[in-house]
């Protein structure tokens, strides 16, 4: 067992700095190991946090057999003549705990208001920014106990957040052998006691394998719970069913809590599907200005093309290089191809021909008298000198 180098928490409230978000969620973790023991704590504070010499949180105070009675660590609940102790008042002194250490992210600022809750199931019992590869439950106690993992077992059949946790150590391969198929059956556990997070991964589970059937009956459980991540899956689940206007009301729904994927395939199905090209770049916009590659690689798109905007080249490179950036290789051939176009039609206009040899008899551009006119350039593929052509005339037409 780790000493305890630097003592409590208390201790050192004003020496953590960044490592808050890491504290709390090493004490969630283990307080997620409690609940496997089916283990009220009680007394959760900072003065029963103690700190190894790497800022490493173990979770003590489990000898005093005071009840806890600093109503600032109390939960609503508790302050009665009739105190209902549970997970969810350890929950909220977390939040507490959480609260003396300080401003985090947004995330962590988001958890602790949801620890604080006053209605107590609507407290996460475990910490919604964790992943079994930050942390594991195990050494976040101060004990010697033995049979961890079987505690947890335990304890999830009753509770879904719990087995949730153990699919996801399966999936991971965190302190336990990877086991896809133990996952899925913890994971299904999860999803029937009604854990959201769960029922939306037994969707993807299904939706993978083509079960539209199952993946539309869990996508919907966790969506109507509230789950974000449902409500785009959904969508997705309904778009490739072919039916669209029940696949934007879920895609709204996720694009209004600024979900980039549901925004982009709201800019999708305006382009492919309703044929509006304002609307599509409307949407593509909003997600490309959250990094969303596919649409940044659109709005290249969009603007090279002039489909909802006027033609402008150095936007579309903008937006192409922003995806290339990240890898997306139709962004590197759209802005190669454009730039070559470019090239072929200022070497075009510089050339002074006269425009008429190459117009058929009612004065429209003839494509084959251009390409056998471009047979002189060295510049490259025919082909690309007929398009920039058309794509100039066309541009020149629309401004």
């Amino acid at each position: 067992m780790d000493f305890a180098d630097r003592g409590t928490l208390a201790d050192n409230i004003d020496e953590i700095g960044d490592r808050r978000e890491e504290i709390a969620k090493q004490i969630s973790s283990g307080l997620v190991y409690l609940q496997g023991m089916d283990f009220v704590h009680r007394k959760i504070r900072t003065s029963n946090i103690l700190l190894t010499r790497n800022f490493d949180a173990k979770i003590a105070g489990f000898g005093s057999d005071d009840m806890d009675c600093d109503e600032r660590w109390m939960a609503p609940e508790l302050r009665s003549d009739s105190p209902q102790y549970s997970f969810y008042s350890d929950i909220f002194a977390l939040g507490m705990v959480m609260r003396k250490m300080g401003k985090g992210s947004e995330d962590y600022m988001r958890w602790m208001v949801r620890c604080l809750d006053e209605e107590p199931k609507k407290r996460p019992l475990e910490c919604p920014i964790v992943t079994t590869e930050d942390v594991d439950p195990a050494p976040m106690i101060d004990s010697t106990n033995s049979g961890r993992l079987q505690a947890l077992k335990s304890m999830a059949h009753k509770n879904g957040d719990v087995a949730n946790y153990i699919g996801a150590m399966y999936r991971a391969g965190s302190k336990v052998p990877i086991d896809e198929e133990e996952a899925l059956k913890w994971f299904l556990i999860a999803a029937n006691l009604g854990n959201a997070r769960a029922q939306n991964t037994m969707g993807v589970h299904y939706h993978d394998r083509g079960d539209c059937v199952a993946a539309e009956g869990w996508y919907l459980k966790a969506a109507k719970q509230g789950y974000q991540e449902a409500w785009s899956n959904f969508g997705d689940l309904l778009f490739t069913q072919d039916r669209f206007v029940e696949a934007a009301e879920w895609y709204h729904m996720a694009a209004a809590v600024n979900d980039a994927h549901a925004q982009y395939s709201l800019g999708k199905m305006y382009f492919d599907v309703w044929l509006n090209d304002t609307l599509a770049l409307e949407w593509f916009n909003k997600a490309a200005v959250q990094g969303y590659v596919h649409a940044e690689y659109m709005m290249g798109y969009m603007y090279q093309h002039g489909r909802g905007t006027r033609p402008d080249d150095e936007k579309a490179e903008e937006w192409y290089l922003k995806a290339i950036g990240k890898g997306h290789v139709s962004a590197e051939r759209s802005l190669e191809k454009m730039r070559h176009d470019r090239r072929a039609w200022v070497q075009i206009r510089e050339s002074e021909w006269d425009m008429t040899s190459m117009e058929d008899d009612e004065g429209n551009l003839d494509p084959t008298k251009i390409l056998l006119s471009f047979k002189n350039f060295s510049l490259g593929p025919e082909e690309y000198f007929l398009h920039a052509m058309e794509e100039s005339m066309k541009n020149a037409k629309e401004r």
